[in-house]
């Protein structure tokens, strides 16, 4: 019944976040609006990707990319980049929420079978799996992105 009611919970929980009553996409937007601007394009995808990455793993997956995606895509046409390619890489880095349990209804699944899941081994492992994830996305993601996009 754990997992049950968790997963029942967490969906109209991402309906209230994404709302536009709530003002968390404006407090977003003012957040990231100093620590965006003035930056090289190849900083700025640094910055947005570790932003990503963490607001996933503690709110949920889908609610980041959701409020992200039009804060991404003024930026990008500011800056001259191509939309496309931040998005995908948005999307891909904004499913690792895999290191708290409001990150995503799977990775709540699995921290509520404590006798089968090592907490331990998931935050090391999981740790380890954002970073070589983010140096891939960066180091892969955005040559062949600009070349596939």
């Amino acid at each position: 019944w754990n997992v049950f009611l968790l997963t029942a919970f967490s969906i109209p929980l991402m309906t209230i976040l994404t709302n536009q009553e709530t003002g968390i996409m404006a407090s977003l937007t003012a957040v990231l609006t100093p620590v965006l601007n003035g930056h090289s394009p190849f900083v700025f995808i640094i910055i947005v990707l570790i932003v990503s990455v963490i607001l996933t793993n503690c709110l949920n997956n889908m609610v980041v990319i959701m409020i992200m995606i039009p804060v991404l895509c003024g930026y990008a046409m500011e800056m001259n980049l191509n939309p496309a390619l931040l998005i995908t890489m948005l999307i891909i880095t904004g499913y690792l929420a895999i290191l708290l349990p409001a990150g995503s209804p799977l990775t709540a699944i699995m921290f509520s079978y404590k006798e089968w899941v090592n907490l331990k081994t998931v935050w090391l492992y999981g740790g380890l799996i954002l970073v070589i994830w983010l140096l891939t996305m960066l180091i892969v993601g955005i040559p062949l992105g600009n070349w596939l996009f």
